[in-house]
Formats: C-alpha cells, structure tokens, sequence
C-alpha cells in the first residue's frame, strides 16, 4: 500500500503545472473621480487620491495635495480648499497670516506664505516693482507748437525730469558732489527698501569726479533725423551731410577740453536713440565713449549738438533761450544759469579758437573724470 501511494504522489507532481496569476488593476469605486481628471471642493476622488490644489485628483503625497499642518512654501503646495499660511504650514483660509492676493493688510505677516504687504495690499508677482515717471508736458511757449530742440532746463528734477539738463554736467558738481535730486527712484519696497536711492546715495557720498566710462543723456523733443546724425567736430555743413567736403565734421559729438596738447581733439565715441527707458522721459538721445577706450583721468569733455542735428522732415532745431545764455560771452542775470554759465567756460573758450559761431551749438555739456589713477583705481 505505501508503495501505490508514493507512485499516485510522483504521478501527481509530474502533472502539476506553474500558474502565474497577473496583478488586476483596483476596480474603481462606484462615481468616485480618477486620477487626472477634475474635482471642487466637496468632490470624492478614488482610494488614494486627494483633490490637489490644481484641481485635479493626484495622488496623496504628490505637490498640491499637502494636508494640514504640513510645512509649505506656497499654498499652490496645499490641497484645494487650503492655503499656506505665514507661519509656513497648510492651514484654512480664514485665519491669521493667511491673506490673499489684493486682501488689505498692515504687515507681511497678515499674508500668505509669498506674498508681501505692499501698499496697504497682499501682492505676489502683481507687485509695482517700478513705476515710470510722470513726465511733465512741454511747457515752452512757441508759435510751432513744440519745436525740434535738445532740451536745456536745469530746474528739470523740480517736475520729475531730472534729464531735462544732460547729465552728467560740472555745474552739477561745481561746489561739491552733484545733487540728484528729482532724480526717479523705485522708492521703498518689501525686503530690498529703496534700490535705486541707497545707490544714488553711495554714489553722491563717494563722488570724485564722472566717470571714465560715462554716457551723457540728454532730452530732446523729438526724434531727429538720423541721415544727419554724424559724430565729429562741431563746424558747419555743407550742402547735404555725406558730401566730401563733410568729412570729420558732425552734428554731434564729444571733444577733450583739457587745457594743454589734447585741447580740442576728438573723442572716439557712439550715441544711441532711445524712448520708453525707466528713469528717462521721451525721447532722449546718448553718447558714450567707444568701447575700451575710456577716458583720461582728470581731464574735461564736451559733447556738443549743432544746428546740423536735424529734426523729422529734416527740420533745422532751435535753441533753448537759457542755453543761449550760458553760451553768451557775459554771465546771465539769473542765478540759476550762473553755475552752467561758469562750468561752460571751456566750451565757450573752444568756440573762440576755431571760429565757430555760438549760434552754430543748439546744445552742449561738460564734465570732468575722476582722476582715478591718483585714487589707485587703474
């Protein structure tokens, strides 16, 4: 008997067969809502699921579906119906530290987590990093309306257009550093205060001189022509500005006005036009030196903007009446042209060695580097 009874076992193994049996997917629970698709508050998502703050149904545990007290960044972190609050953790609306966007506050605190108390505001990435100036309309009097001219207007920074004078400019500077005042800033704002005034600051309490480097803005009152646009010395055309006989003469350019051998010579320079810039009304035009050839150290520049700077339709620009006076060969009678009067000097003197007529200049600025060599900065 033991014997059948083992050959009816080995029989029995020999004709058994491995069955590998396959994972089923979970049945979804009867109107439950699956992974992907939508759900609201109030919504049932399927086993392991949570409604995250994207408004889907995701996994418990993956980015937007953070509970309760759980620590937090921002509420987009949060399941829906949460939000992150100050403290950093997911919580219920509704209570302290947890202030949306456009909600009133009195400190960042009162926010959510990423948000700033702005102007009396809970604000994210909507916050006015910077606002342009209000720029002041044209105020000259004139039977054209608003002639083509460089603006010359050193009461500028009073109505919000500090470049209404170039700049930068020694009679800006004539009895110690260059006020910047009406200058337009970012003013204060959460975390990084006032950036543009704490540099303006730095700037005034270090200043030595102009930099070596410096672009000279200007206002002007439209934008000219640029077939007129030439860099070179300050004498008059001939006939149309690419004729021969024009060669090295310009509409705009800078000079050194160094007393002594470099008196006169011509600044390699570039000049640029622009409108919409932050800190600047339009339109406005600039010069710079070229590039890597900075200016020497301790010397004075001119830039100078002739009658051949011509205006839309090539009209020929006019010439503000307190730059005629800073040009005159006496002092003006207003104290407030007196300083421009004096630091135009070099200007003036350079006008008198080649001839060139007053009337010839519609604008001009000068300004004096810093000898940064003595300061130990080459």
């Amino acid at each position: 008997m033991r014997t059948l009874s083992l050959a009816l076992a080995l029989v029995a193994l020999h004709g058994c067969k491995r069955v590998r049996v396959e994972p089923t997917e979970p049945t979804p629970g009867p109107n439950l809502i699956q992974e992907g698709d939508p759900c609201g508050l109030g919504d049932t998502c399927d086993e392991g699921l949570t409604c995250s703050s994207f408004s889907l149904c995701k996994a418990e545990g993956s980015y937007g579906t953070a509970e309760a007290g759980a620590v937090c960044a921002g509420s987009v972190e949060c399941g829906l119906g949460l939000v992150c609050g100050a403290s950093g953790a997911c919580t219920t609306p509704g209570g302290p530290g947890t202030g949306a966007i456009g909600d009133a506050c009195g400190a960042t605190d009162e926010c959510q987590a990423g948000l700033s108390c702005y102007a009396n505001a809970c604000l994210g990435y909507e916050m006015p990093v910077f606002q342009r100036p209000t720029c002041p309309a044209d105020t000259l009097e004139d039977d054209e309306g608003n002639p083509f001219r460089m603006l010359f207007d050193l009461d500028g920074g009073a109505d919000n257009d500090f470049y209404k004078a170039p700049f930068p400019a020694d009679w800006r500077s004539a009895i110690g550093p260059p006020s910047l005042a009406g200058h337009p800033s970012f003013g204060e704002l959460p975390i990084f205060g006032d950036v543009a005034g704490d540099i303006m600051a730095d700037y005034v309490a270090e200043f030595d001189g102009y930099g070596a480097n410096s672009t000279i803005y200007a206002r002007i009152s439209d934008i000219p022509s640029v077939d007129w646009l030439r860099i070179g010395v300050p004498e008059p055309f001939e006939g149309a500005p690419g004729d021969a006989v024009n060669n090295g003469r310009g509409s705009v350019g800078m000079l050194d006005l160094t007393e002594g051998p470099s008196f006169g010579q011509v600044v390699g320079a570039g000049w640029k036009l622009r409108t919409h810039q932050p800190y600047l009304c339009d339109p406005w035009m600039a010069m710079h030196p070229s590039n890597g050839r900075p200016l020497e150290p301790g010397h004075t520049y001119g830039m100078f903007v002739t009658r051949d700077f011509r205006g839309p339709e090539d009209v020929v620009p006019v010439v503000e009446p307190s730059f005629t006076a800073v040009l005159a060969p006496s002092p003006p009678g207003e104290a407030s042209l007196q300083g421009a009067w004096t630091a135009m000097a070099p200007v003036r003197d350079y006008l008198t060695q080649e001839g060139i007529s007053t009337d010839h200049i519609v604008g001009a600025t000068v300004f004096t580097v810093e000898d940064y060599r003595q300061a130990g900065l080459s």
